[in-house]
Order: structure tokens, then sequence, then C-alpha cells
């Protein structure tokens, strides 16, 4: 489960989050939308301890990852576009990783969107 309550981020004087709160339950799949600049970044990078909140908390499973020097074990995050991708490795594994995607997606009746929209 993560947990946040309350999370303002301020660098360098200018406010990045301001006030949020949200509940994220193990298991459920959660996108975050937002215009270029709107923190979406900072948030994933609060979650993942990467930086810490000015204020309010962050926990993940359990654990302030201000209060713990590991890694949340149970995340997995990649922000921003990875330069490995353009190994011929790598868009193997992507493929390959999207076909499962869509099986599971398929299995689970929801829809999976690949690439980039409007």
């Amino acid at each position: 489960m993560i947990e946040l309550l309350n999370v303002c981020k301020f660098i360098k004087g200018r406010e990045v989050l301001r006030d949020v709160s949200l509940s994220i339950e193990s298991g459920e799949v959660v996108g975050i939308k937002g215009a270029n600049g709107s923190g979406k970044t900072m948030l994933l990078r609060a979650i993942a301890g990467l930086i810490y909140p000015t204020s309010g908390s962050v926990v993940v499973d359990g654990v302030n990852p201000r209060e713990s020097a590991a890694f949340p074990p149970s995340i997995g995050l990649l922000i921003e576009n990875p330069s490995f991708f353009a190994s011929p490795h790598w868009t193997e594994k992507l493929r390959t990783s999207r076909l499962d995607q869509r099986r599971c997606s398929e299995e689970a009746n929801f829809p999976v969107s690949h690439g980039r929209g409007p």
C-alpha cells in the first residue's frame, strides 16, 4: 500500500508538490496525468524515497522511505526516457512485455494502450 498525506515539496524556493494526499492499495493500477512541470516526476521520486517531502508523509508498505535507507522492494520505477531501450535486447524485452501486458489485460478485461496518446 502507498499512502501520501499532505505531501509538499519545495525546491529552490519553488513549490513543486502542494498538499498531495492519496492512498493506493496493493495491486491497484494508477495512472498519473498532468502537464509538463506539474509534479508527476517529483511525486514518483517521493514515493520511491529518491527525494523527501518538505512536509507531509509518504508511507510504502508500512515504511516511511525517510526512515529506511533501502529502496522499497515492492516498487519498480522508470522515470523519463532511458537510453538503454535503444538496444535490440531491450527492444525485444519491451515487445515481450507488451504482449504479456496485452494478455493480462484481456484476461482482466480492461484495455491497455501502448504508445503516445493525443
